[in-house]
């Protein structure tokens, strides 16, 4: 007799599996990704696919955590750690094992508040 095995215990190729990145990695780009990559191509610079967005704080703000913060983000998510580059006729996803982001602090204290 033939054990039954439950569909949702099974592995399948669409399952996610953490990688575990050692120094900078390379795999095939996505179908999606190439499209993009040859889009920026014909308009280098174009924030056509960006997504803008303004967050307006109030309170006094800890720019070492907000720091660390945005570099944790970096960490945890490959997708923000990666870039693009074509070698040997195909377009390849390059995913830093690490990336950090600056800060910069602009003081605007001798900007009127109306500029």
């Amino acid at each position: 007799m033939e054990k039954f095995q439950d569909p949702a215990s099974a592995v399948t190729a669409l399952d996610e599996v953490p990688v575990q990145l050692e120094e900078v990695f390379t795999f095939p780009a996505s179908f999606a990704q190439q499209r993009l990559w040859f889009l920026d191509k014909l308009q280098p610079g174009s924030f056509a696919y960006n997504i803008p967005i303004a967050v307006r704080l109030s309170g006094a703000l800890d720019i070492a955590v907000l720091s660390k913060t945005l570099n944790e983000i970096l960490r945890r998510h490959e997708s923000l750690r990666t870039t693009f580059m074509f070698s040997h006729d195909r377009t390849l996803q390059v995913i830093a094992l690490e990336l950090r982001l600056p800060l910069p602090l602009v003081d605007l204290s001798a900007v009127d508040a109306d500029e």
